[in-house]
């Protein structure tokens, strides 16, 4: 915003009523807050234009903002955040230490996710966007990638998004095929509007043929490929004694 206007401020509308007083603390009228805004920051600016404004604008001031406003240019507004507080006063500090608490104690999720592919004829073996070469592959109607299929699952559960049924239906053309790290990365974008980030991945890969030993290791790449992570965690385990496909779990 600022880049086109070339003068931007965060702000939020305010919420209390605004009354204007007299010398004596006599009110003299109430403002409509329709139009009001309290002012945050970051206040964003041209830069050859603040300089302007800091070298012309001598009155005293409360912000960068007001003095690009003195020398007639226009600030354009940005929706802030009501948390973004102004430290100015003790109760401030109080306020902040309270949302700060909130945070540690709600922002932190955790999803599981599961799926299950049968090992089918004609098909190439995909995990975490990496092809394994093997003589059958997972049956699915995207690429049959159980690995990052789980893993969205965990990503929409924690963020209480539904689930992959839900944003990529079976039934939908539009991902019959589509290879699952584009999926992913559909999955992540939704995350970001909605202001979560993946901070963690834990991935266990249960499969009888072929046990994924190095060099196949290489395809738990995908937390690399599509998610930045703080950590990253997998296993991998065979079952000789039972007849499955390949189990993913998150």
């Amino acid at each position: 915003m600022a880049s086109l206007t070339g003068a931007a401020t965060a702000a939020v509308p305010v919420k209390d009523t605004i009354k204007e007083s007299d010398e004596e603390g006599v009110v003299v009228r109430t403002i409509p807050r329709d139009r009001l805004w309290s002012v945050q920051t970051p206040q964003i600016f041209r830069t050859s234009l603040l300089r302007k404004a800091h070298s012309l604008v001598q009155d005293i001031v409360t912000d960068d903002a007001s003095m690009v406003e003195a020398i007639g240019h226009p600030v354009k507004l940005f929706f802030g955040s009501y948390s973004n507080i102004k430290i100015t006063t003790p109760e401030d500090l109080a306020i902040a230490d309270a949302i700060m608490n909130r945070r540690a104690n709600t922002s932190l999720r955790s999803g599981i996710g599961f799926d299950v592919h049968p090992l089918v004829q004609g098909r190439a073996l995909v995990l975490g966007g990496i092809t394994i070469p093997f003589e059958k592959g997972l049956a699915g109607h995207s690429d049959g990638d159980g690995l990052i299929h789980a893993v969205i699952d965990a990503i929409l559960g924690a963020a209480a998004l539904g689930d992959i049924g839900t944003h990529f239906p079976p039934g939908d053309d539009r991902y019959k095929g589509v290879a699952s790290g584009k999926l992913l990365h559909i999955t992540l974008e939704l995350l970001r509007s909605n202001r979560w980030r993946v901070t963690f991945v834990d991935a266990t890969i249960l499969a009888e043929r072929p046990i994924p030993e190095a060099p196949h290791g290489q395809h738990t790449r995908v937390a690399r490929r599509h998610i930045t992570t703080d950590r990253r965690l997998r296993k991998r385990q065979g079952d000789n004694n039972r007849r499955f496909g390949i189990y993913r779990a998150r």
